[in-house]
């Protein structure tokens, strides 16, 4: 398996996602949170960032319709490892 490379940047972006943990973002509200704080990072790449995440399973994403902006929540390892857990 390979590694992933941790940068500053992402280590930044999965800090924020896991302090809001229960409450959905935007790209937008990430963007600006990273600005506030100095660190610089484009919006692509958070966007890239978040659904390598996604993908992952770290990070739940939500999309309610074409014209609104997609929004993404921390799930967590606890929550991550109910979904992959088949009850009978």
């Amino acid at each position: 398996m390979k590694k992933e490379y941790t940068t500053k940047q992402n280590q930044f972006l999965l800090s924020y996602l896991q302090k809001k943990h229960g409450r959905h973002v935007t790209v937008r509200e990430i963007a600006a949170y990273c600005e506030k704080h100095q660190i610089q990072i484009s919006q692509a790449t958070i966007y890239r960032r978040l659904e390598k995440l996604v993908k992952d399973g770290s990070v739940a994403k939500y999309v309610i319709d074409e014209n609104t902006s997609a929004c993404f929540a921390y799930i967590g390892e606890e929550e991550k490892q109910e979904m992959n857990t088949f009850h009978c």
